[in-house]
């Protein structure tokens, strides 16, 4: 393996730690998620895998030279693996997000809530 092919894995696997982490965050903010580390981590693998696939893609064309098939079998591969990554996420989510909805206290209709409603 070459200098070149070593500091674009390199660079790819940053890639897909910073961006991973950074889509995970920003997924996090939009929507909670109830679920801790073990979700957290199968998150962060497959937003930064899906992140970054067109990268990879294109590094795989330009610097290490795969033929057509192997470009395939890469893609499919890794979107494979986002998919794996994402069912772990939704494993480990789906149990707690219940936990936290039956938790969840009613608390019906408050005067608060009949002065900010604008009706």
């Amino acid at each position: 393996m070459t200098t070149t092919q070593l500091v674009t894995l390199a660079l790819l696997f940053v890639g897909v730690s910073f961006f991973g982490y950074r889509t995970m965050q920003s997924s996090k903010n939009r929507e909670a998620t109830y679920a801790n580390m073990p979700a957290d981590l199968f998150h962060w693998l497959a937003a930064g895998i899906m992140s970054m696939l067109a990268p990879i893609f294109l590094s795989s064309i330009f610097i290490f030279d795969l033929g057509f098939l192997q470009l395939v079998l890469l893609a499919f591969g890794l979107f494979g693996f986002a998919l794996l990554m994402m069912l772990g996420f939704a494993y480990f989510e789906m149990p707690a997000k219940e936990k936290a909805k039956r938790e969840q206290i009613d608390r019906g209709w408050t005067e608060e809530d009949a002065r900010t409603s604008g009706l």
